[in-house]
């Protein structure tokens, strides 16, 4: 449309009765610096699938009776179901865990393991922490107590407090 401004317009006046309109470009992903530039320089707004799904899962958070009964929201009944079945899950015949949602092999794939846990540390951590019977807290505890035992005990020991309430020393 750029190139062609006039031509363009002749065929939009069915539709846009105003030659002022926004610029939208619908993509899946981009990044901070090409966000910026298309609006900087063009105008343009980039409306990526990331906000798409938070706006969604927003929506669906914010919602008094989180539902919805309007088929064009489709969407928005995705995620809604994929958070009740993550939260519930343990009661039905198929579980669904993170797992079968982040296709991340810790082994083989180090940088896209790092970075999702860099993005989400502060809600995994808390998950973790809050859990009721410490069981996943233990086995992390163990395992690395297994794999990394010399760097486990400088790392305790560094905080003289805590170690000696793990070896019952009084402070």
């Amino acid at each position: 449309m750029d190139n062609y401004p006039e031509e363009s317009w002749k065929q939009l006046r069915r539709w846009i009765w105003s030659k002022k309109y926004d610029r939208v470009i619908f993509c899946f992903a981009t990044t901070e610096e090409v966000f910026k530039y298309a609006l900087e320089k063009y105008n343009i707004k980039m409306i990526t699938a990331g906000f798409m799904i938070k706006n969604l899962a927003l929506f669906f958070k914010k919602s008094r009776s989180r539902r919805s009964y309007f088929p064009e929201q489709y969407n928005y009944n995705v995620v809604k179901t994929i958070m009740t079945y993550l939260y519930s899950c343990h009661r039905w015949k198929d579980k669904l865990t993170l797992e079968d949602l982040v296709w991340i092999d810790p082994q083989a794939e180090p940088r896209y393991r790092n970075s999702f846990l860099e993005i989400n540390s502060e809600i995994l951590e808390n998950l973790v922490y809050n859990q009721s019977y410490w069981e996943i807290f233990g086995g992390l505890l163990k395992r690395a107590a297994k794999e990394y035992p010399s760097s486990l005990k400088s790392r305790l020991k560094s905080n003289k407090q805590f170690w000696n309430y793990l070896t019952g020393k009084n402070v």
